[in-house]
């Protein structure tokens, strides 16, 4: 409307167009007329507008690719995550496929060896046993193997005669599925007279062992405090 107002108004201005561009060219127009400074600020103001508009383009046209780039990114590192988490599993799938709770354990207690079936030590959940023997962690131990035969024994500094008995409680409850709600220490009688605080070595093995819940008299055995 206002370049039509500005013909209108201005017989002498006639316009040309450059077919290339479409770039309309004002001519005829002299400097000391008041509508050829209308004119070119128009123009200016015209030109202005153009060039903000390519620089939001552009802009936007950069945000576009930023955008672009990042989801490939992403999906790229989803992939790897996943072709790694899958690598993991098949190597694992090996070693867990072959554990069984029938599994015979052996190890050395403080010079001692003893044996057991794996699910002996591993049938109170959450406890260091548990942990220990639940499969995942044997190739983490050198010299734990499920035989004796090249003499390599996972060792444990415990003494022998209440960790013996220890194990002979859990097998007990292994064998019937039912746990009971103490592990008892073993009576002075039954060490043969060897400790004078059989008791208390026995409850300090159990709370070490991850067994806290299953210690009888908790609240009179000092270390609990």
């Amino acid at each position: 409307m206002l370049l039509l107002s500005i013909l209108l108004l201005t017989p002498s201005l006639f316009i040309t167009t450059d077919a290339a561009d479409d770039v309309v060219v004002f001519s005829n127009i002299t400097s000391s007329s008041p509508m050829s400074n209308l004119s070119l600020l128009f123009l200016t103001m015209q030109n202005n507008l153009n060039v903000s508009i390519q620089t939001l383009l552009s802009a936007l046209e950069n945000e576009k690719l930023n955008f672009k780039l990042e989801k490939l990114t992403f999906q790229l590192e989803k992939q790897t995550f996943q072709h790694e988490k899958e690598k993991f599993e098949s190597l694992k799938q090996p070693i867990t496929s072959v554990i069984t709770k029938d599994d015979i354990i052996h190890f050395n207690i403080a010079g001692e060896t003893m044996v057991t079936t794996r699910s002996t030590l591993t049938f109170i959940p959450n406890t260091t046993l548990s942990y220990m023997f639940n499969g995942e962690w044997d190739h983490r131990f050198k010299g734990n193997h499920t035989s004796n035969s090249d003499g390599g024994l996972l060792y444990l500094n415990y003494d022998p005669l209440l960790f013996k008995y220890l194990l002979g409680q859990l097998r007990r409850w292994t064998n019937r599925n039912r746990a009971g709600e103490f592990l008892y220490a073993p009576t002075a009688s039954t060490a043969n007279n060897q400790y004078d605080d059989i008791e208390e070595q026995y409850n300090e093995m159990l709370m070490q062992l991850g067994f806290e819940s299953f210690v009888h008299n908790q609240q009179d055995s000092k270390y609990l405090k």
